[in-house]
């Protein structure tokens, strides 16, 4: 009778374990957010043209006239 009683206990352990394994596992998963989510303050932009495309449009007349684009401020 001690033997199974042992073996009983251990099937208990075991389970407790699965289950609060499983319970940390979907706490973690749960509290994460969407994949890829992009940071708010963040800017970017689609890259549409080749290096070589940019270089030829950037003539040293464009560079003069250009203007930096506006950026998000620290707030």
């Amino acid at each position: 009778m001690g033997h199974s009683s042992s073996r009983r206990w251990g099937v208990v352990g075991v389970l407790l374990a699965a289950v609060a394994a499983t319970a940390a596992w979907r706490t973690a998963t749960a509290n994460r957010g969407p994949e890829h989510q992009p940071d708010p303050r963040s800017t970017g932009s689609e890259v549409r043209q080749s290096p070589q495309e940019v270089q030829d449009y950037w003539t040293p007349e464009r560079a003069t006239g250009g203007r930096p684009a506006p950026m998000p401020e620290d707030g």
